[in-house]
């Protein structure tokens, strides 16, 4: 069988009559604020409605870099927690006949995945922006 992967248009949400006027007097300000400043970027005018979205209650949570954070501190404290649980059941590092090898790739094992978690919120960070 032959798998055709088919893409589905985004569905588009309705509008608001609100939105639609939220959205020309933004434009419209947007404009007069390029033309009293030349040199303004698009990133500025990005750069500021996120800023004013966040400032206004509307965005979800707290910032990107917040949220990196709180995901780097989690991973970090779960796999603290794995490190700790595995040294609890198994008694120690080395210790009995020969089996500190196997405790040594699971110590490098939790380690790698507490900087992938790291890199995964790096990752969403830079991908909110």
């Amino acid at each position: 069988m032959v798998f055709v992967p088919v893409p589905v248009p985004p569905t588009e949400r309705e509008v608001t009559v609100r939105a639609r006027d939220l959205s020309q007097r933004l434009t419209q300000v947007i404009r007069e604020f390029e033309q009293n400043h030349p040199g303004t970027t698009t990133e500025d005018v990005r750069q500021a409605v996120r800023m004013a979205a966040e400032g206004s209650g509307v965005s979800r949570g707290g910032g990107s870099q917040q949220r990196a954070a709180i995901a780097v501190v989690l991973g970090i404290l779960f796999a603290g927690i794995g490190v700790y649980a595995f040294f609890r059941q198994s008694g120690g590092l080395g210790e009995g006949g020969g089996g500190g090898g196997g405790r040594l790739w699971m110590i490098g094992g939790i380690g790698i995945l507490t900087v992938l978690l790291a890199l995964v919120a790096v990752l969403r960070q830079n991908r909110d922006r």
